[in-house]
């Protein structure tokens, strides 16, 4: 009889549950001050659609830049490197400690965005030999790191950290700053500044925002209302809706998915006086055919 090893069904879970959990919670916020925040997020879901979650968020609060150069289309550069911030992010799911009592933490400030992990760094290991890549690769949740990167998220183990640096070093921006203390690994990652002087080139500049198509202050754009227009391609109701997203907890379903979009005006119900109706199916608008098709 083959043993059980409870450790691997946990990470499991973590890596395909389909209902909210506060094993995997990761706090983001856009602060004005270290006391006032603009916005913030709290998300609790499967890794995989945690990391597409981050980015979202992230991307949504800082800027990105078009680069005119005589093609065709523009050149998009965001205010930070995105395979940078991406690398950040994937090793914060990778590496961390899902035993740990603390959250991970993310928060964007007008001019640096940091990262806070609970992690436990080996005896042998220091952010010196770490950066310097002396030290062989040990995945804190091997697990975790073999499916992402059969996945094709990661490209080998041990390659996120000089990942980081290799995206920084080509486009000349600031080294990061990497810290460890109390159980917490720290990256502090910093704007790629003017452009403009780097490249000589003409730059237009434009905040990157969400259009203004509700009257809410915030636009509910998640990834998780990105995967239901998706698949909303013609009027359906809420248990296909979600068998298509492979989602089992109605309530997470609705939270996440149904509720925002609804907000949002991408979707409108078929029976829109009667909302709670058994025979309740959802469709697509207008402006979330629209914005569809601008993705």
């Amino acid at each position: 009889m083959t043993d059980i090893n409870p450790l691997q069904y946990f990470l499991s879970f973590l890596l395909f549950t389909g209902s909210e959990t506060l094993l995997t919670t990761i706090d983001a916020g856009r602060f004005d001050s270290e006391t006032i925040i603009r916005d913030s997020i709290t998300i609790r879901c499967d890794l995989f659609t945690e990391l597409e979650s981050v980015l979202g968020f992230i991307k949504k609060h800082i800027s990105k830049r078009y680069l005119i150069t005589g093609k065709a289309q523009r050149d998009e550069v965001w205010e930070y490197p995105m395979e940078a911030v991406r690398e950040i992010v994937l090793n914060m799911i990778v590496h961390r400690d899902y035993r740990a009592a603390c959250d991970s933490t993310i928060k964007i400030h007008s001019d640096k965005i940091e990262f806070f992990n609970p992690a436990e760094l080996p005896a042998s290991i220091t952010i010196e030999s770490i950066l310097s890549g002396t030290n062989p690769s040990v995945p804190h949740n091997k697990q975790i790191a073999s499916i992402f990167r059969e996945a094709g998220l990661i490209e080998k183990y041990g390659s996120g950290i000089k990942r980081v640096l290799q995206a920084i070093h080509q486009v000349k921006g600031r080294t990061p700053a990497f810290e460890y203390s109390s159980g917490f690994f720290k990256v502090t990652l910093y704007p790629m500044g003017s452009l403009n002087k780097e490249t000589n080139t003409d730059v237009e500049t434009t905040p990157h925002v969400t259009p203004h198509v509700t009257p809410h202050d915030t636009p509910h754009d998640t990834p998780h209302v990105v995967r239901l227009l998706r698949v909303c391609t013609e009027p359906t109701n809420r248990e296909q809706l979600q068998i298509r997203l492979g989602i089992k907890d109605r309530k997470y379903f609705y939270k996440a998915y149904l509720n925002p979009a609804l907000k949002s005006g991408f979707i409108e119900y078929t029976i829109p006086d009667k909302p709670s109706s058994k025979l309740q199916q959802y469709r697509l608008t207008e402006l979330g055919r629209k914005y569809i098709g601008n993705q």
